[in-house]
């Protein structure tokens, strides 16, 4: 759900399925945490094709009017002018509404007057409208001047009206007369050019072709926008009437004093994931380590570490990582839980950690097979030493036995005698050359001097202990010997 706070109190806004009346699951970016004083809000939900939906607006128990004559809800597109769509959600001179809710009061946004395919609609429902793939565009849609990424994004307006009345002099009343009736004839003049205009467009037109320029009139678009950005949807219409040839009577808006909006962009389940947008409520887990205070950062780690849990139930020995959050020191929490967010974001792509060393250095094996068997030459991959490259190079001149003739020939040039080097064969039989053992030498090293700091951590508090428990043994003597003085001056007074 998506509540934006205002000065009069809170508003709600969620997408509703018609007419099952069952809410779409929203998500949310982590980037940063959301705060109170902000004034919008984005949501993300997975476009469904062909689901009709509505927008449900609630004003939450104790929302006020306050000082405005009317409260309104607007929906608004990209490249639209004005909104497609208003609901009045509180007004003074509404019948049965009050000044202050004392409930939620509920409004619904059902239906939107449109020009679909050049021909003006009203009473349409909203719709997620499939849309097709044309591998002739490039970044763009079949209608120029339309976006891909504007289809499947509508955002929710709050309009605050505040009317007042101020009296004018005589003179100050003919002037402010004066101004009105000129600006209502230029805008008489402006819209009879526009129309004479329009007529004259749609003399050039052919009868039977039919001009859309709306987002929701889109039929094709890019292949690239499709794949890589996950549009495969668009906001659309359905049902509705055609509007009568009738002409259009002018209506009068008072003037807008505040707005305050929430987005509703719609991506596809798999898109979501991919771009890291989350369900909402998000996890805290999901936030980075320093958008997140103290106590947060022990709830994500705990998270953290349950997920973690049930994905190493082969291992035998708990990672160090796996550690309460109060028998962890302070370094450690952030490297734990960056460590456990690493992990849990692989495990979502599909990538299997098989094996991971626990804290003593222990390689810990995840795939369930003996490690001999598992090492077998160009079975599961194996690592070759460059001493035992050589050893075969200079034993054997068929070195192909050992591994392929193409890495002894083309990679032996590349092995420094400085480095340790490794030839991990896989079983396709095509050797990689890696040149990491000064990497994983600089790794083992980082990781002793953390085992050797954290012994001498543990020694500090075992000699803390132990000085303790001297101190309070001297007590212990000095209170046994003043209680003995007293009991042998008694008994000689009493003899």
């Amino acid at each position: 759900m998506a509540i934006l706070k205002t000065e009069l109190g809170e508003v709600e806004v969620r997408i509703k399925r018609y007419p099952d009346d069952t809410y779409h699951d929203e998500y949310i970016k982590v980037e940063g945490k959301e705060k109170i004083t902000d004034i919008k809000r984005e949501r993300y939900i997975a476009a469904e094709p062909d689901t009709t939906y509505y927008i449900e607006v609630t004003l939450k128990e104790g929302f006020k009017i306050g000082k405005y004559s009317s409260i309104e809800a607007h929906v608004c597109v990209a490249d639209t002018n004005g909104t497609i769509s208003s609901i009045t959600l509180l007004s003074r001179h509404t019948e049965g509404l009050k000044r202050k809710a004392k409930t939620d009061h509920i409004q619904k946004m059902q239906y939107a007057d449109v020009e679909i395919d050049g021909q003006k609609m009203l009473g349409a429902r909203f719709v997620f409208k499939k849309i097709e793939i044309d591998e002739k565009l490039s970044k763009e849609t079949d209608i120029m001047g339309i976006k891909p990424d504007h289809l499947m994004t509508f955002t929710v307006k709050l309009y605050f009206f505040e009317s007042f009345t101020t009296r004018l002099s005589e003179n100050e009343y003919k002037k402010a007369l004066s101004k009105w009736e000129k600006a209502c004839s230029e805008i008489r003049t402006s819209s009879w050019n526009q129309m004479k205009l329009n007529v004259k467009l749609r003399s050039n037109t052919e009868t039977n072709q039919l001009v859309a320029k709306n987002i929701w009139d889109v039929k094709k678009i890019d292949q690239d926008s499709y794949q890589k950005h996950g549009i495969s949807s668009a906001i659309g219409f359905v049902g509705g009437k055609m509007q009568p040839k009738a002409s259009r009577n002018g209506t009068s808006v008072n003037s807008i004093y505040k707005s305050d909006h929430i987005t509703f962009p719609e991506k596809p389940d798999q898109f979501l994931e991919q771009v890291g947008i989350v369900k909402y409520p998000p996890p805290l887990h999901h936030y980075s380590w320093g958008v997140v205070n103290d106590n947060e950062r022990k709830t994500a780690l705990s998270e953290l570490q349950e997920l973690s849990k049930k994905h190493r139930i082969k291992s035998e020995d708990d990672p160090w990582e796996w550690r309460h959050w109060d028998k962890l020191y302070a370094a450690e929490k952030q490297k734990a839980f960056d460590k456990l967010q690493t992990d849990k974001k692989n495990r979502q792509r599909g990538i299997v950690q098989l094996e991971y060393k626990n804290i003593m250095g222990e390689i810990i094996s995840l795939d369930g097979e003996d490690d001999e068997t598992s090492r077998k030459p160009l079975q599961r991959g194996v690592r070759i030493k460059r001493e035992e490259i050589q050893r075969a190079m200079a034993n054997s001149s068929k070195a192909q036995q050992v591994t392929t003739a193409d890495v002894i020939k083309h990679n032996a040039n590349i092995v420094d005698e400085d480095d340790d080097s490794i030839i991990i064969v896989s079983e396709t039989k095509n050797p990689i050359l890696r040149l990491a053992a000064k990497e994983k030498e600089i790794a083992l090293a980082d990781e002793d001097l953390r085992k050797e700091e954290a012994a001498l951590e543990k020694l500090k508090e075992d000699i803390a202990q132990e000085e303790r428990v001297i101190k309070m043994k001297r007590e212990r003597d000095a209170l046994q010997g003043r209680i003995d003085a007293a009991r042998s001056k008694k008994r000689i007074k009493t003899e």
